[in-house]
């Protein structure tokens, strides 16, 4: 076993160990005993070792990081599409300061309304879905079919399995990113760039 690692997993469970400042001395004085810190690392996990509580705390460790990954946090207040709708949303934004290139040479001036799509174009459709929705699901292999390069982003649901299920790379918008940026409140959608705006095709599963 890897004592270093063995020390990390159980640090939490090791009863607390503390400094005291100092007081000065009052009355008779005794020498100070103090186990090594190590040692009692040590004793504590052959004591873990022994009794098979140190495999198990490692075991529920690796559980509840495997959980995390296979199953992020779900994106909040989100509903399902229960209509089909289109609108047009311009990402655009306002600079806060002055922007130049890897040169230096400024290219926009602060308050300047700039437009992503100027300078990079949308070539991949994106679609976002509820990936615990199994009819969402299928309407995220039908948007494969319809272009190969759909970028397919789970809002909610196991990542491991919905990414079998469709055969395809999956990510997840993480910490709301896409959802946030523009300003969904349903799935499933489809984004796509439409001359300088994006797309937004609500899509009822």
């Amino acid at each position: 076993m890897n004592r270093a690692s063995a020390y990390v997993a159980i640090f939490s469970l090791i009863a607390g160990i503390t400094h005291a400042g100092d007081l000065g001395q009052i009355g008779r004085s005794w020498p100070v005993i103090e186990p090594d810190f190590e040692e009692v690392i040590k004793n504590k996990l052959a004591q873990m070792e022994k009794n098979g509580s140190l495999l198990k705390h490692q075991q529920e460790i690796e559980k509840r990081a495997r959980a995390s990954l296979e199953r992020p946090t779900p994106v909040k207040g989100l509903t399902t599409v229960d209509k089909e709708a289109v609108r047009y949303f311009d990402p655009s934004i306002v600079t806060t300061r002055d922007m130049a290139d890897h040169k230096g040479a400024i290219f926009s001036l602060k308050g300047t309304k700039l437009n992503p799509l100027t300078y990079m174009s949308l070539s991949k459709p994106i679609f976002l879905f509820d990936g615990e929705d199994p009819k969402q699901v299928q309407l995220a292999r039908t948007q494969l079919t319809l272009d190969a390069k759909t970028v397919l982003i789970m809002t909610n649901g196991n990542y491991i399995e919905v990414t079998k299920a469709v055969k395809n790379k999956v990510f997840f918008d993480q910490q709301s990113q896409f959802v946030n940026r523009f300003g969904l409140t349903k799935v499933p959608v489809r984004i796509t760039q439409a001359g300088m705006t994006l797309k937004i095709h609500e899509l009822k599963p």
